[in-house]
């Protein structure tokens, strides 16, 4: 799964995903946890950047009171259940990031202890997961946005750390994820399944100040020392 990730540089977004209009001004976050707010990129020709809440609502979520947001959704679910099929023909996005979050269980000092790892990308500093959203009216009927993020079996990288792994695309298939015309889902399927290279991939452990999203600040990235 993907429990956290990191955007740090967001006003690259506007430039690396060739926007026409810049997204909403915010401040580097090196700590997004489930319910933030963080740009997501949508359609094509041109892409454009709505601000989203993390925690994807499902339709019959809409009208409860406390609603129930995924934050990440299985790949092997959009070809299982007929609805997310329909989820990822008609509402895909992506999500930009720098690095994500993931624990790994460690033997240190003869005691077993949940360590962080920071994961991101050796050739590129602003990657993608593979997303999709939802939309939905508030009482003042302005529309609300709602994304989760998309998983996978691990690829040989991220399996000596855990089960899941957040879809990450490669640069090159990021306008045919997008491309509202794509309505090939054996294609699409074929996107989110496909592993990314796990030579591609650099990790090392960090402090356990990320297990809090109280904290949010750019030591957070600093290399663990393991003894």
């Amino acid at each position: 799964m993907c429990g956290r990730f990191a955007l740090t540089e967001p006003e690259k977004i506007l430039s690396r995903y060739d926007l026409l209009t810049p997204p909403p001004r915010m401040e580097p976050n090196y700590n997004v946890a489930p319910s933030f707010t963080m740009p997501i990129i949508t359609r094509n020709s041109p892409n454009k950047a709505i601000m989203a809440k993390w925690g994807f609502l499902p339709v019959w979520e809409y009208k409860k009171p406390k609603p129930f947001g995924l934050i990440n959704i299985r790949s092997e679910t959009c070809k299982e259940k007929p609805y997310f099929k329909n989820v990822l023909l008609s509402a895909r996005c992506l999500v930009p990031a720098t690095g994500f979050y993931e624990w790994k269980e460690l033997k240190l000092e003869g005691k077993a202890e949940k360590i962080p790892f920071f994961i991101s990308l050796k050739d590129q500093e602003l990657f993608s997961f593979a997303g999709v959203y939802a939309m939905c009216e508030d009482a003042e009927k302005k529309p609300q946005y709602y994304f989760a993020i998309l998983t996978s079996e691990p690829n040989s990288f991220m399996k000596d750390i855990h089960r899941r792994m957040p879809v990450i695309l490669e640069k090159k298939e990021e306008d045919k994820y997008l491309d509202p015309d794509n309505k090939d889902f054996d294609s699409l399927y074929n996107l989110i399944t496909t592993q990314y290279p796990s030579d591609k991939m650099k990790t090392y452990p960090v402090s356990k100040a990320v297990n809090s999203p109280r904290n949010n600040s750019k030591d957070l990235l600093k290399g663990l020392k393991l003894s």
